[in-house]
């Protein structure tokens, strides 16, 4: 393996020359620098990347670690914290929990070991937060995504679930939904508990009733489950309307309807949540509550920075990011819609153009209490 020792024999400078012509180009001169390059360029030098930063005590390395990797979300947030990385010098390296508690305990040992400069992290549940804040005390930048920091030293970037829910239950109010479910795990997922909480704080006030379908994971197949538990009721006991905690557990949903001739939404109404890409593609297109997943990872990217380069001693930062209303045919159909500032938007004809119409969410009432699951799958 060639060394720089060699890459300094065979350019005729000292090994220092070298390591700075490497690490700070600045600090040579132009003459040097070309010799260097070039005798790197004729031996095939490669530099070892975890000798310097053993040397150093750290690495140019970010860490990101996830709940889960089912979720087109996860993709696009990805991208958005991806790119800020690399813009700014950094490699990405994702982690995915599997909804593993102990897996992801292992993740985070794993990273910390390795000298990771900063984690991004969507943990599990509150449990993991006094372990982040340990290991951010001991050296490495932690930021919370789509979870709040409880009081923890944690800076975070999240979306305002509450109110997403509370978008969601204020439009199928709006069309006339008088029998909700929510399908989710208020559990199993903060975020899922938080949509349903806003979802009631519209509802319970409006003497709507809500029944609740837990699904162990929110994936397209227990989107399956949840449409295959709705089409084996009798026309006449089936919701009105259904939300769903995520986009992909609603066309799963959807696909279960489609084959069961339940119509939408004639016979039920169905909304999502997050706004992937294949939300707007499928037959019925799929109204949902939009996260702006590329701003989220992007930003959140940029926190974990900002955390690195004041050595965590600058003011924890907390960024929310309010969602909104994209209504397409699955809620409206031919209805018309009213925005949050008393616009009207014919959607029918939105969609038929290959738009949709988007709704900005109004004030939040209170939330009450969250209900127990009145049914498991």
């Amino acid at each position: 393996m060639i060394s720089m020792d060699d890459v300094a024999v065979e350019a005729g400078v000292s090994h220092g020359t070298v390591s700075h012509a490497l690490n700070h180009p600045d600090r040579v001169s132009k003459n040097s620098l070309r010799k260097v390059q070039e005798a790197v360029d004729r031996l095939g030098f490669v530099r070892n990347e975890s000798a310097r930063h053993l040397r150093s005590g750290t690495s140019s390395t970010l860490g990101l670690v996830l709940f889960d990797t089912w979720d087109p979300f996860f993709t696009e947030m990805t991208k958005g914290f991806e790119d800020v990385a690399i813009a700014n010098g950094r490699n990405v390296v994702v982690a995915n929990s599997a909804l593993s508690v102990n897996r992801e305990a292992a993740n985070l040992t794993s990273f910390e070991q390795r000298r990771l400069e900063g984690i991004l992290i969507i943990p599990q549940s509150s449990e993991t937060l006094p372990k982040l804040e340990q290991i951010r005390r001991r050296g490495t930048s932690c930021v919370l995504l789509d979870h709040p920091s409880g009081g923890f030293n944690l800076p975070s970037v999240s979306v305002d679930n509450v109110e997403g829910g509370a978008v969601a239950g204020r439009h199928l109010i709006e069309l006339g939904c008088r029998r909700i479910l929510f399908v989710g795990n208020a559990t199993l997922f903060t975020h899922s508990k938080d949509r349903l909480e806003g979802l009631l704080s519209i509802t319970d006030p409006a003497g709507i009733d809500v029944q609740i379908f837990t699904v162990a994971h929110l994936d397209f197949d227990r989107g399956h489950d949840a449409g295959a538990y709705i089409a084996s009721l009798a026309p006449e006991n089936r919701p009105d309307a259904v939300f769903c905690s995520n986009d992909m557990l609603a066309l799963g949903l959807m696909q279960i309807f489609a084959r069961a001739g339940i119509a939408m939404p004639a016979d039920v109404a169905v909304i999502g949540y997050d706004d992937i890409g294949l939300a707007g593609q499928v037959a019925t297109p799929l109204s949902t509550v939009r996260q702006p997943a590329y701003d989220i990872g992007k930003s959140a990217g940029e926190v974990l920075l900002r955390d690195i380069e004041s050595g965590r001693s600058a003011e924890t930062e907390h960024i929310v990011y309010t969602p909104w209303l994209v209504a397409r045919e699955s809620t409206t159909g031919a209805k018309r819609a009213i925005d949050g500032v008393g616009q009207t938007a014919d959607v029918r004809a939105a969609a038929l153009t290959g738009s949709s119409a988007e709704l900005s969410p109004k004030q939040l009432a209170p939330s009450p209490p969250r209900p127990a699951p009145l049914g498991a799958k």
